[in-house]
């Protein structure tokens, strides 16, 4: 969601799309009306942005604990432009085709904003009482946000999270249902747990205008200002028929070129794939993608936006991708290409050094995880690979398993983005960086499959990691691509993706 008092149209969704935010700090029937107006007229609605939703601000003078006293609503910036009934407003929308969304805070927050010390708050002691009244309203979308900016690392583990855990859907009566109630901040659900709580989830911070907030599908900016090209990229039937895809799952990242650009994909539910490209150089230029770099040895490829088909030449495609720029393709008719085979080296085979020590994970299984840990910033704490092989060419392509779910410590403009900058220094002379992403929201589970191309010289290598500017992720192994005489020695297949 966006923040501050602001109106958004919403597409309704039941998975977990892209959000795409800015906000307005001024609302007033006139300016709440002449958006819902826009989206209308615009073809918005008639693309699917069909919820208009209004963001925080408007119930500040509600009971901090129980949030029963809703009269007090009379006295909110919402009341004061739209009238003292939002059944009013709600009409309006109606007559253009639009469902009404909240916002609400529903009191305190329970983690603490940059630089102040945690409230002294719980949970609502009658959550029922504060929500009812708004579905009574007659909303078909409501956010609750418990846990505004939070600081993401007291909400990274399972204990921590359960305050946030409260408002469980059996508290809610059978009128509730109807709407889609989405609880922000709650770091810890297990999977399964992910699935069946919220009704729309939220897998980034606060939505600000930046790449790295995600979740729902929201347009969030004055509608008046976006150009005709804008307005035809956010209604784009191919763009959102691959966001509302049945199948629901995410993309992947599936192959890193460093300083070069990254291959993300992931399935769609008629057994096609998308693929994003995103150029990280610093000049527009022709990139080359490979099948194989997706899986696959054969198929057709087309450009979502345009509908154009892409030109093959022995498996690779060419294409131009402007700075910093990306590419989103559909590929359909796809032959599966075999699996790569790498050779895992695990991190009791390196050095440790700086204070970096090995911890065992309890993650069910009978022989227990061992993980590198403690790389300190500025170069203090190093993990060192030796008899590295190479691989086929001047690149060995490398798969690394490792533990990331460090947030960024702050929700503002300048906040750092959700990946750790990680120097490997390869045969002690040549520094070479990668962006790891992101693994998962605990400490405790490894994320796999992460590839990276790295020039390693023939024969073998040493491949230092450590901690730049910051304290490095954690790491399990790394796995390096067999040369194919080496192929039917003992060999770990690594699936292409990020799980």
């Amino acid at each position: 969601m966006a923040s501050t008092p602001t109106q958004h149209g919403a597409m309704t969704v039941k998975r977990a799309p892209d959000g795409i935010p800015t906000s307005l700090l001024d609302v007033s029937v006139d300016n709440l009306k002449g958006q819902a107006d826009l989206l209308a007229t615009k073809g918005f609605a008639a693309a699917g942005y069909n919820t208009f939703i209004i963001e925080c601000g408007w119930e500040s003078s509600m009971d901090s604990n129980t949030g029963a006293a809703v009269t007090s609503h009379q006295q909110t910036a919402y009341s004061k432009g739209c009238g003292e009934k939002p059944g009013k407003f709600l009409d309006y929308l109606k007559g253009k085709g639009l469902k009404l969304g909240l916002s609400t805070w529903g009191g305190p927050q329970l983690c603490p904003r940059p630089h102040q010390k945690t409230p002294d708050v719980k949970p609502l002691e009658k959550p029922v009482d504060h929500i009812t009244p708004l579905a009574n309203w007659g909303l078909s979308y409501l956010s609750h946000r418990a846990c505004d900016w939070e600081y993401p690392d007291i909400m990274q583990y399972p204990d921590q999270a359960a305050v946030l855990n409260y408002l469980g859907d059996d508290h809610f009566p059978n009128l509730l249902t109807h709407l889609k109630i989405t609880r922000t901040g709650q770091w810890g659900y297990s999977p399964s747990e992910n699935y069946c709580k919220p009704n729309s989830w939220k897998i980034a911070d606060d939505t600000l205008d930046n790449w790295n907030s995600l979740s729902p599908l929201i347009l969030s900016t004055d509608i008046s200002q976006l150009t005709q090209e804008e307005i035809n990229l956010l209604q784009n039937p191919a763009v959102l028929a691959i966001n509302q895809d049945d199948l629901g799952k995410p993309i992947t990242l599936r192959k890193r070129y460093p300083d070069d650009m990254d291959v993300w994909a992931g399935p769609l539910g008629d057994g096609s794939k998308v693929a994003t490209i995103i150029n990280w150089s610093d000049k527009d230029t022709q990139k080359t993608l490979k099948l194989e770099d997706l899986g696959f040895s054969s198929g057709y490829l087309n450009e979502v936006l345009t509908g154009k088909p892409l030109q093959t030449l022995d498996g690779k495609y060419g294409f131009d991708v402007p700075v910093h720029g990306s590419l989103l393709v559909r590929i359909t008719e796809g032959q599966l290409a075999p699996q790569p085979n790498f050779k895992r080296f695990p991190v009791k085979l390196a050095e440790l050094s700086g204070g970096a020590y090995i911890k065992q994970l309890n993650t069910g299984v009978k022989v227990a995880t061992e993980v590198a840990t403690g790389l300190k910033p500025k170069h203090k704490g190093g993990l060192l690979w030796k008899d590295i092989p190479s691989s086929l060419n001047d690149e060995t392509l490398v798969s690394f398993e490792y533990i990331n779910p460090q947030l960024s410590p702050e929700n503002m403009d300048n906040s750092k983005l959700n990946f750790k900058h990680v120097p490997l220094v390869i045969n002690n002379n040549q520094v070479f960086y990668l962006d790891f992403p992101i693994s998962g929201k605990l400490w405790e589970k490894p994320s796999t499959g992460f590839l990276a191309l790295l020039p390693l010289q023939d024969g073998l290598n040493t491949i230092l990691i450590q901690g730049e500017g910051d304290w490095a992720l954690d790491f399990v192994s790394l796995s390096v691509q067999q040369k194919l005489q080496e192929y039917f020695e003992s060999t770990i297949p690594i699936p292409f993706g990020m799980l």
